[in-house]
């Protein structure tokens, strides 16, 4: 019976999982009663549904084919399948990378610039990913993001790549995409604090623990990258470098120059995830401005230093022409309609505030948040003061690291 109903099956399947009937074609040949039809369909029918090309689909049957073989007993077999699926529905787990790294490459192996764009759809439809009346990507899907993903997860750099072929050496221009980025942001966020944040700790406190801890859930040792963090010391239009942000410059660290995160003296991070609130009617998070001038009526300054000032998930891999294509100049065009007004306007843009505002704008002001200039001279009291991060025991500049694998190294050497 359990031999026929297998056979049944792979030709139903068109070969879709081939290698996985053909190993529990040999189980049932050795006498098992493995009659596990149900457990296939359910299978197939969540790889169409999640539009898996055959190259991923292929990639997923060999995955099932190799955890098939050491099992034996049928309640051992059905456990594994619901465990497989489980996975499945994660993005950005294990088996999920697998898939999709495999979707979409041609027969060299290759991924084109159309189908890169596709692979990042898919990405999206699997999130739910829809822009919303107020220009802000929602999550919506039952699927999210693995909650195992680290912020060092291959996964971001594969989604990275991924962008970087859809545009190559082009100015990123698909909102959903870009916005896709704030969302990367939360997960390493929650990831840090969720995993390494113990009572009484700071976030960085947790960040530094996540630099210690062994791998595959930390970085083992391995330094973050020290960052300059002049887009995340925003100053007020009218005020000098000194005023606001001299001596209390936020620090940026990053792993792989994609993942960020952004610290201020107090080792809090700096984020738009701590004021940013979920929607419980609609689902997603609000991002109506209305909404925030009525809940931080009082703390309007907090609002918009954690919105304007916070992370932001790098596509490129360094600081280059791609980075700017990626990731700087496409928030003024991209961004969701509440950051753009108060970046533009504040919290409140019918205060006496913005009142001043608007007449600043005839010296040549136009935004309330800017961001400190490089090196001009013209304008010395708006610099980024390029010394203020003293540094810490957990990250290093490019120099620093560079011994600390050199020690490495040696210390490999002598434990032989």
């Amino acid at each position: 019976m359990t031999k026929y109903v297998l056979r049944e099956q792979q030709e139903k399947n068109n070969g879709q999982l081939s290698a996985c009937v053909a190993v529990l074609s040999q189980k049932a040949q050795s006498g098992e009663t493995l009659d596990l039809q149900e457990q296939l369909l359910a299978h197939e029918s969540c790889l169409s549904e999640m539009d898996w090309d055959p190259l991923a689909v292929a990639a997923y049957d060999q995955y099932l084919a190799k955890q098939l073989e050491p099992i034996t007993d049928l309640a051992s077999l059905i456990e594994m399948f619901q465990s497989t699926e489980l996975q499945l529905q994660k993005v950005g787990s294990p088996l999920y990378e697998q898939l999709f790294t495999a979707w979409g490459r041609d027969e060299l192996e290759k991924l084109t610039e159309v189908q890169a764009k596709k692979r990042l759809q898919l990405l999206l439809k699997h999130l739910g990913g829809e822009i919303d009346e107020n220009g802000m990507l929602q999550l919506l899907g039952a699927r999210s993001f693995d909650e195992c993903l680290a912020p060092h997860a291959t996964f971001w750099r594969t989604v990275a790549k991924t962008v970087q072929l859809a545009y190559p050496f082009k100015e990123l221009t698909n909102r959903s995409i870009h916005q896709l980025r704030m969302y990367i942001d939360r997960q390493n966020i929650q990831y840090i604090r969720t995993h390494f944040k113990k009572t009484d700790m700071t976030d960085e406190q947790a960040l530094a623990a996540y630099v210690k801890a062994p791998a595959p859930f930390g970085l083992a040792g391995r330094r973050l990258e020290r960052e300059p963090a002049r887009y995340h010391n925003k100053l007020i239009t009218g005020e000098a470098y000194q005023d606001r942000v001299k001596g209390n410059e936020n620090k940026k660290r990053t792993v792989y120059f994609h993942s960020e995160f952004i610290l201020d003296r107090k080792g809090s991070f700096v984020s738009q995830w701590n004021v940013l609130k979920e929607n419980s009617e609609a689902g997603g998070y609000h991002s109506d401005l209305q909404y925030y001038q009525q809940h931080f009526r009082n703390r309007a300054a907090y609002f918009e230093a954690q919105l304007m000032n916070g992370e932001s998930f790098n596509y490129a891999t360094r600081n280059d022409e791609i980075h700017k294509q990626l990731d700087i100049r496409p928030p003024g065009k991209l961004d969701p309609t509440l950051r753009k007004e108060v970046g533009r306007h504040g919290l409140y843009g019918t205060c006496d505030e913005i009142v001043s505002l608007k007449e600043r704008k005839a010296t040549g002001a136009s935004r309330k948040w800017i961001t400190p200039e490089q090196k001009n001279e013209q304008t010395p009291e708006l610099n980024y003061d390029y010394f203020s991060d003293k540094g810490d025991n957990y990250s290093g500049r490019l120099f620093e690291r560079f011994l600390d694998v050199i020690w490495r190294i040696k210390h490999l050497f002598r434990r032989k």
